[in-house]
């Protein structure tokens, strides 16, 4: 099974993306997970890419589950600064601690990839059922 859509950069998308995952013939375990991390993945790029749409791809196979998420951005560097680093802290600008998704979504996943080219960046995630 693949499922491929495209979504506005804006925080409703993160309510569409959780409505979406729930409709997947994916089982309930890989449900949560594939909604945790996409929330947490859009909340990031929402907030720290200027980008205008994003595309993700939800690849279900036998080895378990790939989430493809690509979007256009010249903040790649900035963007994948904040969303490796991987330890919690307190952000003056937004006066609230970061940080806490980005751990949970790397501890549900497999394995994380990022791949920047020509100001797209690719994040390949690996989840196994």
């Amino acid at each position: 099974m693949k499922y491929v859509m495209s979504l506005e950069n804006n925080p409703d998308s993160i309510y569409t993306i959780a409505q979406t995952v729930k409709t997947l013939n994916l089982n309930e375990k890989t449900k949560l997970k594939t909604t945790i991390i996409l929330t947490e993945i859009l909340e990031n790029v929402n907030h720290y890419s200027k980008t205008k749409s994003v595309t993700i791809s939800i690849r279900n196979k036998v080895s378990g589950t790939t989430i493809l998420v690509i979007f256009r951005s010249k903040e790649f560097e900035l963007f994948i600064d904040k969303i490796e680093n991987t330890k919690i802290y307190f952000s003056n600008a937004d006066k609230r601690y970061r940080g806490l998704g980005v751990i949970m979504y790397h501890n549900l996943s497999s394995s994380v990839l990022y791949k920047y080219s020509n100001e797209c960046v690719k994040i390949l995630i690996h989840v196994k059922d």
